[in-house]
């Protein structure tokens, strides 16, 4: 068993290209690394944020984003670096679409996995990813693409439902190494989790 932290998931951006909310995001982030910290936990997985759909349809507005998704990152960096806790980067899920306007824009930063590659880069090896399958199978991404692009970053794999298993099964026999699961499960559904949990171990 090991502590694992999730950083506030709704209403802060750490890669808003308005400094404010960059700021305010890192001073909430920084209160959960506080509690991580007097916690015992080595990791805290956030969300890198969002990107509305006028920063990712205008050439230079992209541009500038990740511009400031770079700037914003290294910072990041220094924040978890700060409390020796390392930052997992969680893949996204969510897009936009409107009543009159059917195809669905990605609002999550970090849903494509060169995305993620790309904020990864940012951080000259210190960020890792915490991969939630449930959020792969919300947004289509094949979990065999994301394992293979990303399996050196992978650190937290969260899972949700007994199918989970196998993946997580097949990433640690690929990978060779020990990959932490996180449950995320609702419903009371911890002790199924566990009986899974020994299951896999005694295999």
């Amino acid at each position: 068993m090991f502590v694992s932290f999730h950083n506030v998931f709704y209403d802060i951006n750490l890669c808003s290209l308005v400094p404010d909310i960059s700021h305010f995001s890192r001073s909430i982030t920084e209160k959960v690394l506080m509690l991580s910290k007097s916690l015992g936990s080595k990791t805290l997985t956030v969300h890198p944020g969002y990107i509305y759909p006028g920063w990712r349809n205008d050439p230079i507005q992209y541009e500038k984003f990740w511009e400031y998704a770079c700037i914003n990152m290294k910072k990041l960096c220094s924040l978890g670096a700060r409390y020796d806790i390392q930052i997992l980067l969680e893949n996204g899920s969510y897009c936009l679409t409107t009543k009159a306007f059917d195809k669905k824009i990605e609002f999550h930063v970090g849903i494509d996995v060169a995305d993620l590659k790309k904020l990864l880069s940012y951080s000259d090896g210190e960020m890792g990813i915490c991969m939630d399958i449930g959020k792969l199978r919300a947004s289509k991404v094949n979990y065999e693409f994301f394992i293979t692009e990303l399996s050196p970053f992978i650190r937290e794999v969260q899972i949700s439902s007994r199918s989970d298993i196998s993946i997580v099964t097949n990433l640690i026999k690929s990978q060779k190494k020990l990959i932490n699961i996180v449950f995320e499960g609702k419903d009371k559904r911890e002790m199924e989790f566990f009986r899974l949990v020994k299951k896999f171990t005694n295999t």
